[in-house]
């Protein structure tokens, strides 16, 4: 599971970003205006040609995926250029719902966008799904850069790492995911 700066592979076919915190009224939160940016700069570059855009409506009714593409179709980039995935509440939901629209259209070459402290799960839950996926975070600018704010997400992503482990363990298990 390589990060973009490891890889040579492009274009490519898609670049996912990951939802992040609506603040009110609609408006993209900090971590989802900074993961759009690279997005779309990834675009720009030719490093990827299209960006599918994922994340539902979580306790303040604002579509994660519907916020992301309004801000990116406003800054100019066309409507086709957006494929969206409206469902998902999670990580992990992300992962599912993505890796079913990926093969629905055949699409190779993924690129993962998310903040560094994020995609190793992130990564993680999209190859339990049968996707690997290149690994493209958003620099640090714009970001709280506090040792504070940077301990809690390694620890927080440390046991939701665990937690996946677990809960494929219990998929793969049970017979409801199979990844062999």
């Amino acid at each position: 599971m390589k990060n973009f700066c490891e890889s040579q592979n492009f274009p490519f076919g898609v670049a996912i970003v990951l939802g992040a915190a609506v603040r009110k009224g609609g408006k993209p939160g900090p971590a989802m205006i900074r993961r759009i940016m690279h997005a779309m700069e990834l675009v720009k570059k030719g490093i990827a040609l299209k960006l599918m855009l994922t994340g539902g409506a979580k306790g303040n009714a604002f579509n994660e995926a519907r916020v992301m593409k309004d801000f990116v179709v406003s800054r100019g980039l066309s409507d086709d250029m957006v494929i969206m995935e409206n469902q998902a509440s999670s990580t992990f939901e992300s992962a599912q719902y993505c890796s079913h629209i990926i093969q629905e259209k055949g699409l190779k070459n993924i690129l993962l966008v998310t903040d560094r402290y994020h995609l190793p799960r992130a990564k993680l839950a999209f190859w339990f799904f049968g996707v690997p996926v290149t690994g493209s975070p958003p620099g640090a600018n714009g970001s709280n850069n506090s040792l504070y704010h940077n301990s809690y997400y390694v620890f927080r992503e440390m046991f939701a790492v665990i937690w996946y482990l677990l809960k494929f363990s219990v998929l793969i298990l049970s017979g409801k995911l199979n990844v062999f």
